[in-house]
């Protein structure tokens, strides 16, 4: 019962702040992912994330204890993909010790449970992206891994692909862009003009690979989630005053 009267009390103060301003200034909410015990679970981060009105990109600040703690062999671990980087959550510190300290945005990530503990849902809350996202590293011949800062579900024709350099062409020709999890893909069919396949919108917090065929070309991967007529926005993300970041 108590519970429920703070969250009916948190539901009122918000919605008290949203009639306020009929135009707010920062749109800002959450996403669940999850980690599964005993495997590795890709994840990514889908918001940009602040404290006292400060970005950070801390693990204790966006993740924090929500996995379960123990020792370097026994704690929950977030592994940063391609370089093996890792953090564990340190139960006698209750903050994420190792050599990852930090994310870095559109990376991707994995949890790793340990065995012996149990999946864990895990929310990642912050601010929706408004700008320009310019990928850290090109799209190379082979597979490139990452994630894309989006809280919601976006069509895979809005993502500026083909745009930055995404070579179509039919089902076995063409570059590829795939769900990391699910192995879903798509790709660009240049005799319809239009993007093809099992995948066809991606999900916030989600890991993707661009797999560029050998004989094309390596490209920088721009993409602008403000100019998107095909973005929804999560349901559950609320608008709010941005002196609430």
């Amino acid at each position: 019962m108590k519970k429920l009267l703070v969250f009916t009390a948190l539901v009122l103060f918000l919605s008290s702040l949203i009639a306020l301003e009929s135009d707010p200034s920062e749109v800002v909410g959450f996403v669940k992912t999850t980690a599964t015990a005993g495997s590795y679970s890709y994840f990514s981060l889908p918001f940009t994330f602040y404290v006292g009105g400060t970005e950070t990109m801390a693990l204790d600040d966006i993740i924090g204890t929500q996995l379960t703690g123990g020792n370097i062999v026994t704690g929950d671990r977030i592994i940063e993909v391609g370089t093996g980087t890792y953090a564990y959550l340190n139960s006698s510190t209750n903050t994420w010790s190792g050599a990852l300290t930090n994310f870095t945005d559109n990376y991707p990530y994995q949890y790793k449970v340990h065995t012996s503990h149990s999946t864990k849902d895990v929310y990642l809350a912050g601010n929706v992206e408004q700008e320009v996202q310019v990928m850290p590293y090109s799209c190379a011949i082979g597979y490139t891994m990452y994630g894309i800062r989006e809280a919601g579900s976006v069509d895979v024709s809005a993502l500026d692909l083909v745009d930055s350099g995404f070579t179509g062409g039919n089902v076995l020709t063409s570059d590829r862009f795939i769900d990391a999890t699910s192995g879903s893909y798509a790709y660009y069919n240049t005799s319809t003009s239009a993007w093809a396949g099992g995948l066809t919108n991606i999900e916030p917090a989600n890991v993707y690979s661009v797999k560029v065929q050998s004989s094309h070309t390596a490209f920088t991967w721009t993409y602008d989630p403000t100019d998107n007529p095909a973005r929804t926005v999560n349901p559950m993300t609320k608008k709010i005053h941005s002196n609430m970041k």
